[in-house]
């Protein structure tokens, strides 16, 4: 902010004393406009570097999500693996180790989507400097990619309580019923959050191009069935309970719009 000074000689007549307003007047105006010029300016090198900063953080987590869903069918394929292990532990007890389909294997690679330069950007200063579309846009963004990070915590959260029995004895023959039956119901959440997962990612990529390394629905669909199809015979023998099914369904009410 500029100072103004009255000059120090006195006023004696009415020009004088409008030409020292005029003076004044002038003087506050150059100072409003050299002080809005120079936030115009500041606000212009804030809103360039909020860009970059989403922008390289947008660069960041499109590269993760696709390493992400890379490693999701894997990690779907490893739990499927413990879920076969573990069943077959509780269905043929006392079956020696090496005599089992499989070994445990406790896999998860999802890293964090990062939201560092979001939640920077939404302090009260810096997101109105954003338009409207670009807040709506990122907000979308980063809600979705934040429940992919919470579905994975407690995807990561069940996986450290199925893996405990490690400490007191790594032989999953030795777990007792009770145990083998917690060691399924832990691998089946899982195996559910990994779902979820799977199907957010595919909002996510239908939602935003950039994030185009997602997996189609029909993909999560032969990825998560765990039953191999229905032989001819197996369908003929079903036939009954599937029409019972289907006259179920035809008395549900239309949905109304």
């Amino acid at each position: 902010m500029l100072d103004v000074h009255p000059p120090h000689a006195p006023t004696h007549t009415w020009r004088d004393f409008f030409i020292h307003i005029a003076t004044i007047v002038v003087g506050l105006c150059i100072a409003i406009g050299l002080e809005q010029t120079v936030e115009f300016f500041h606000h212009r090198h804030q809103l360039r570097e909020i860009h970059e900063a989403l922008h390289r953080e947008h660069d960041e987590n499109v590269q993760q999500f696709a390493s992400n869903t890379d490693e999701l069918a894997k990690d779907v394929k490893a739990q499927q693996n413990n879920l076969i292990v573990l069943m077959y532990l509780r269905a043929h007890p006392g079956t020696p180790r090496a005599k089992l389909p499989g070994v445990l294997l406790w896999r998860n690679r999802y890293s964090e989507m990062s939201d560092i330069a979001w939640r920077a950007a939404q302090s009260p200063d810096l997101l109105p400097l954003l338009s409207s579309e670009e807040v709506s846009s990122y907000a979308n963004l980063y809600g979705a990619l934040s429940y992919m990070n919470q579905v994975e915590e407690r995807s990561w959260f069940a996986i450290s309580r199925a893996r405990m029995y490690n400490f007191s004895d790594p032989d999953p023959t030795h777990m007792t019923p009770a145990r083998l039956d917690q060691e399924i119901e832990l691998t089946e959440e899982v195996l559910a959050d990994k779902y979820n997962l799977g199907v957010c990612m595919g909002d996510v990529g239908k939602s935003f191009p950039d994030f185009s390394h997602a997996p189609s629905l029909d993909a999560l669909q032969d990825l998560f069935i765990a039953a191999a199809p229905l032989t001819p015979s197996q369908q003929g023998e079903l036939q009954h309970a599937v029409e019972i099914t289907q006259a179920r369904m035809a008395m549900a009410p239309a949905s109304k719009n």
